[in-house]
């Protein structure tokens, strides 16, 4: 926004008495400037899973549509509720926006975050908001063989390891299910996200299991 295109309010608000050069008295109307209406906008601010950073871009526009490229945003992530404040940062406003990486430390769940912008004496504040959720992460288990030949009546030993889906990276410590002639188990990964268990083959004559 340019001096230029600065507009004031109708009327006055008061009126101020000046002497110029110290010759006389002169009396200024004081006026109240118009100020040009603002709108966000956001680009990208999706779920995402525990431990993944929060990504958001945003854009700040004058009522026409104008692109804003500086001032001052306030980011806050609140519960799902949006009784209270769980993280609060600043962000500056460039040529390229709004752009926030904020580093995920919530728990599992559904979060409101909004941008707000507090306006200056030119711009009207503004603000926009989205429920996002933050997700278990997803896992894949890997297992040592695609198939196992096995002995009937006899013990077979299965392995694996517990991977998490996006950084391939090993789980440790993490509980797993499994499920064996519709029996229900449960074993803990290692300190190295391998899986060991061992499983009874049924005796000759067993279509299946």
């Amino acid at each position: 926004m340019s001096i230029q295109n600065i507009e004031f309010e109708d009327g006055n608000i008061g009126n101020v008495t000046v002497k110029i050069d110290n010759a006389h008295d002169d009396t200024l109307e004081i006026k109240e400037l118009k100020k040009i209406n603002t709108y966000l906008t956001i680009e990208e601010l999706d779920d995402t899973a525990l431990f993944n950073d929060i990504i958001i871009q945003s854009t700040l526009h004058e009522g026409d549509d104008t692109p804003i490229t500086n001032g001052v945003v306030s980011i806050n992530i609140f519960s799902k509720d949006k009784q209270s404040i769980l993280l609060s940062q600043q962000e500056t406003i460039t040529e390229d926006g709004i752009q926030s990486i904020i580093k995920n430390q919530l728990s599992t769940g559904t979060y409101y975050v909004e941008i707000s912008y507090a306006g200056t004496k030119y711009y009207n504040p503004s603000r926009i908001g989205k429920f996002i959720r933050i997700n278990k992460r997803r896992l894949i288990c890997e297992l040592t063989d695609f198939e196992y030949y096995v002995t009937a009546g006899a013990p077979a030993t299965i392995t694996g390891t517990i991977k998490d889906f996006e950084t391939h990276k090993p789980v440790s410590n993490c509980i797993i299910n499994y499920k064996f002639n519709d029996e229900i188990n449960q074993i803990t990964t290692d300190n190295i996200g391998r899986i060991n268990f061992t499983v009874q083959i049924p005796e000759h004559g067993t279509e299946d299991c």
